[in-house]
């Protein structure tokens, strides 16, 4: 049996005089330096603000509206544990914001699904599906808020190796198995271009140590280099010769 809910007659309900609507008030403001310290968030300081700092009544509505969704899965029986919920309702959250374009809520998500454990892998299948809509231009936004803080799911190849051996062998074997039509040296090749957009020095000299052992010159290494700085500026080549100047100058 389904049960049914209906909605509250606003005259009735109690608690929201306004010494209460005060009291609720300072508790949002203490949340949200709780979070802003965590996460490095101003986002429960700064929207939020909005509505404590002048109308307080309505932001008491708003966020008791949103405890509905979880009163409404415990009385069903359909789910008891908060951080389930808080979870898969992030999972329509991110994609959403990736749609409308709103890079804080894209980060705040992120975030907050990375407290809950979801892996980078996880969350790129996340951004994959919100990009089937949201185009080229959603995946930008993505990159505009949490491009520089994408290395902290970045997988270590040596913490890999030391406490997890098996998970390294199949992540390894995954990687070599995709390029079967093209050659293998495509993936070097391909690598220098994402570590120049991503300034990530070690993973580019890993890239050119790699396409060196699979027998790429010298002139396509630095066709590879030029073309990328044609769409990123000159900027990009600073952490390509801190990275392989001295492996490219080797090279005949």
């Amino acid at each position: 049996m389904i049960n049914t809910f209906n909605a509250p007659d606003v005259a009735d309900i109690s608690g929201f005089s306004a010494e209460e609507n005060e009291q609720f008030v300072e508790m949002r403001r203490a949340y949200g330096v709780r979070v802003d310290r965590g996460w490095g968030l101003n986002y429960q300081a700064t929207a939020d603000g909005i509505m404590l700092d002048n109308r307080p009544d309505y932001a008491r509505y708003f966020y008791e509206g949103l405890r509905t969704f979880r009163t409404r899965l415990e009385p069903t029986n359909t789910e008891f544990n908060n951080p389930v919920q808080l979870t898969i309702t992030s999972f329509q959250h991110l994609p959403m914001y990736i749609l409308y374009g709103w890079e804080t809520g894209i980060y705040n998500e992120f975030r907050h699904l990375q407290s809950r454990g979801l892996s980078k892998a996880q969350l790129m299948e996340l951004v994959m599906f919100a990009q089937l809509q949201a185009g080229m231009r959603g995946l930008q936004l993505v990159y505009n808020a949490v491009g520089k803080y994408l290395p902290d799911w970045r997988e270590s190849v040596q913490f890999a190796l030391e406490f997890h051996p098996e998970f390294y062998k199949w992540h390894r074997a995954r990687w070599e198995v995709i390029f079967q039509k093209l050659p293998k040296q495509t993936a070097p090749y391909v690598m220098i271009r994402q570590h120049m957009l991503t300034n990530n020095r070690e993973a580019l000299r890993e890239a050119v140590l790699l396409g060196r052992a699979w027998g790429i010159t010298r002139e396509w290494m630095a066709l590879a280099f030029a073309t990328t700085a044609y769409y990123t500026g000159f900027e990009a080549l600073y952490a390509a010769y801190d990275a392989v100047h001295d492996i490219l100058q080797s090279m005949s």
